[in-house]
């Protein structure tokens, strides 16, 4: 289990309300198993709503930002806009951090950009890490 803070979920759903109808992507800062902060980066993809391209210069950004404050960088955010927040295809084709986390916004049973779901995703294999409040 991942613990997530009230702050960071509410700052990946906001996200990804803001980016719709495109992907959004951003970072994932905290202490061990524990998403204290979301830190959104720029998608450069040329087709942003059906892939995320996370801005290198902000990936850069986000990690001297978890060091000054004595985080670690523990993953990666991105949505689905209008589906379900599981790894698609290109998700699992394109991670290439095994010890990260990735978290996705998606669609929820109302049909909006309301759940979250966490993932690790290692040689291509998704297993689902459970999402705690935090």
């Amino acid at each position: 289990m991942v613990a997530i803070t009230g702050e960071a979920r509410g700052a990946i759903l906001a996200h990804a309300r803001e980016a719709w109808p495109a992907e959004c992507c951003g970072l994932l800062l905290g202490r061990e198993d524990r998403i204290e902060r979301a830190i959104p980066a720029r998608n450069l993809a040329e087709s942003s709503a059906t892939r995320f391209l996370l801005d290198p210069a902000d990936h850069i950004r986000a990690r001297r930002s978890a060091r000054d404050a004595g985080e670690l960088v523990l993953g990666f955010y991105h949505s689905h806009p209008d589906s379900a927040p599981v790894p698609s295809p290109t998700d699992v084709d394109e991670a290439s951090y095994p010890e990260a986390i990735h978290v996705i916004a998606g669609a929820g049973p109302s049909g909006r950009l309301s759940e979250i779901r966490a993932f690790r995703i290692v040689g291509g294999r998704v297993r689902a890490v459970a999402l705690g409040g935090g």
